[in-house]
C-alpha cells in the first residue's frame, strides 16, 4: 500500500510576475497622489529619488509612473541612473538635465530642472574626487560622482547652488566591514564640504540631495558630522519617517541637508511603507527607496 504523500506531485513555486506600468502607477499614486503636480506659480519643490538601477529600458517601460513622481517637483535629483534614462525622461517631461559622469556600472547622478528655472554659469560642477577615497584604487571606477548646479527661479528670483551625491554603499563583501563604510562616507562628506570651503565663499543657499546609505535621523549616524559641522541642516519629518527599509533596518537614507535657509520653515515629505504585500512589491518596481520631496515656501 502506497502512501497518498508518496505519490503526490510537488508544488510549483509560484512564478514572480512583474507589474504592469499601470498597476505601477496605482500604486504610486496611492503614496504621491494627493500632491499636485508643480506649476510655474506653485511652491517651489525638489525631489530626492534612488532610481534602483534606472535604465534606459527601465525609463521607456515605466515611464507614465515615473513622469508622475517626477512631475511633482520642480527639481528632481536622481541617484542610482543611467544618464540616457534621464534624457528620456527629461525630453519626455521638458525638463533640463545635468549629470554626473558615469561610474563603470554606468550609474550616475542627475539633476532635472523644471523649465522656469535657468542654469547660472557656463557648465555644472562635477565632483568626481568624491570616488578617490584614499586607500581604495580598486572602487573609484566603481564609486558614483556628484553633480552641482547653481540655479536661478525665474518666478520668484531665488537663486541656490543644488548637488546631488550618492555615497559608498553600506554592504559590505571582499572583508569590508560596516564600520570601514561609514569611514569611506565620513570622508566624502569631509572631502565634499572641503571642497566648497575652498571655493570663493557667496552668500548664496546650497541644497545637497542624495542617497547617503545612512540612517541620517539617527544621532549615531556621526559620519554625517562634517555636513553639520559646515553649517548644514538635515531635512526630516516630524515623526522622522524612514525612506529605506531591510526587513527591520533602515531609515532615512535619502533626503536634503540645507544651508543658509535656516530663516525658512521648509516642509519635507517621505510616504509612510506599504503594509499591503502586493502594493510593496509593485512599488519596489519603482525603487527599493522611497521618494523624498522637498518643499521651499
Amino acid at each position: 500500500m502506497h502512501s497518498d504523500n508518496a505519490s503526490a506531485t510537488p508544488v510549483a513555486k509560484k512564478v514572480w510576475v512583474p507589474p504592469t506600468p499601470t498597476q505601477v502607477n496605482e500604486v504610486l499614486m496611492k503614496a504621491v497622489g494627493h500632491l499636485p503636480q508643480v506649476t510655474w506659480k506653485s511652491p517651489i519643490t525638489f525631489l530626492s529619488f534612488n532610481g534602483r538601477y534606472l535604465n534606459a529600458e527601465k525609463a521607456v517601460r515605466l515611464e507614465r509612473p515615473l513622469m508622475n513622481l517626477f512631475k511633482r517637483a520642480h527639481v528632481v535629483c536622481v541617484q542610482e541612473t543611467t544618464v540616457d534614462a534621464l534624457r528620456h525622461i527629461g525630453r519626455a517631461m521638458k525638463y533640463g538635465l545635468n549629470a554626473s559622469h558615469r561610474s563603470s556600472r554606468e550609474q550616475a547622478n542627475g539633476i532635472l530642472f523644471h523649465p522656469r528655472f535657468q542654469w547660472v554659469g557656463d557648465a555644472p560642477t562635477y565632483h568626481d574626487y568624491l570616488r578617490e577615497i584614499p586607500g581604495h584604487p580598486e572602487m573609484t571606477d566603481s564609486l558614483r560622482a556628484g553633480i552641482e548646479r547653481r540655479i536661478v527661479d525665474t518666478a520668484s528670483d531665488f537663486v541656490a547652488d543644488v548637488a546631488n551625491m550618492h555615497t559608498k554603499s553600506n554592504v559590505t563583501k571582499d572583508e569590508i566591514t560596516p564600520e570601514q563604510t561609514q569611514a569611506m562616507r565620513r570622508w566624502q562628506f569631509q572631502a565634499f564640504v572641503d571642497k566648497l570651503a575652498s571655493r570663493q565663499q557667496e552668500n548664496v543657499p546650497f541644497i545637497l540631495a542624495g542617497d547617503y546609505n545612512a540612517p541620517i535621523e539617527n544621532p549615531e549616524t556621526t559620519e554625517i558630522e562634517p555636513l553639520l559641522a559646515a553649517g548644514f541642516r538635515r531635512i526630516g519629518t516630524p515623526d522622522n519617517r524612514w525612506s529605506y527599509k531591510y526587513f527591520e533596518k533602515g531609515g532615512q537614507f535619502d533626503g536634503f541637508f540645507v544651508r543658509g535657509l535656516d530663516n525658512m520653515a521648509i516642509d519635507c515629505f517621505i510616504p509612510q511603507f506599504f503594509t499591503n504585500r502586493r502594493d510593496a512589491a509593485f512599488m519596489r518596481e519603482l525603487s527599493d527607496h522611497l521618494p523624498v520631496f522637498m518643499t521651499i515656501p
